[in-house]
């Protein structure tokens, strides 16, 4: 809600300096916690819901500023194991309502191209060991690139302006990673009402995206910040599409 974008661009100013000043494994995971922590949907909807989410998105950013982790992760697991149950119940029989629903969901949230895509999916395959298989042999394992002895030059130098450039450039449905971070946060963050928060978060996230560009990540955090959701669609001839997100 446009209401919460100062508050929203306040939280992740603070823990992107945080992580700036010291790229520890911990700031990192606390950074990364905020999507998962402040912005998951309700359950169900209805014509006062986006009072509701206004009043619930801003008491739990009361809360992560008090380190209230743990209840806060609680809520969100219990609320993404309803909506898990809810998908897989639809997804029983991929059928053109099931499709219909999606699709109207997607374009309620101004999501047009995914409410397009909805209506012709064939739903997503069953969460087995031999999808699990499928996958592997698509993606076939390789050892790591070996990385050239001599000196690798400096990295240069990203602006605020070619990081705003960048942030503006993302689709307004693109999807998240696993961290569930959208680009559409990022660009509510870039237009918040109030100018010294927006400009604060604006350096905030240009020394966040400089130190990445630097690649001074802390080493063991890496594997959960450059890492992709693996989704495997099902296609109409029956085989699989994994698509990493």
């Amino acid at each position: 809600p446009f209401s919460c974008r100062d508050q929203v661009a306040n939280l992740f100013s603070i823990h992107l300096d945080k992580a700036c000043h010291n790229p520890s494994f911990y700031n990192f995971h606390v950074l990364f916690l905020i999507p998962k922590l402040i912005f998951f949907s309700p359950i169900r909807r209805g014509k006062n819901t986006g009072r509701n989410q206004k009043t619930a998105i801003l008491d739990r950013i009361r809360r992560f500023h008090s380190r209230d982790f743990l209840p806060l992760w609680a809520e969100a697991v219990s609320n993404q194991e309803k909506l898990t149950r809810s998908v897989r119940k639809s997804q029983t029989s991929v059928t053109s309502n099931s499709n219909a629903r999606r699709a109207e969901k997607f374009a309620r949230l101004g999501q047009y191209s995914k409410a397009i895509q909805a209506l012709d999916s064939y739903g997503v395959a069953d969460d087995t060991d031999e999808t699990f298989n499928v996958l592997k042999s698509k993606h076939p394992q390789r050892p790591p690139p070996t990385l050239p002895q001599q000196p690798c030059p400096e990295p240069p130098s990203l602006s605020s302006e070619v990081v705003v450039s960048a942030i503006r450039s993302f689709f307004t449905d693109t999807a998240p990673g696993p961290s569930g971070l959208k680009a559409n946060f990022l660009k509510d963050c870039i237009v918040t009402p109030n100018a010294n928060k927006r400009q604060r978060f604006l350096l905030s996230i240009t020394r966040f995206v400089n130190l990445l560009n630097c690649g001074k990540s802390p080493e063991d955090f890496r594997q959960y910040l450059f890492a992709a959701n693996c989704h495997p669609l099902l296609k109409k001839d029956g085989g699989i599409r994994p698509v990493g997100v």
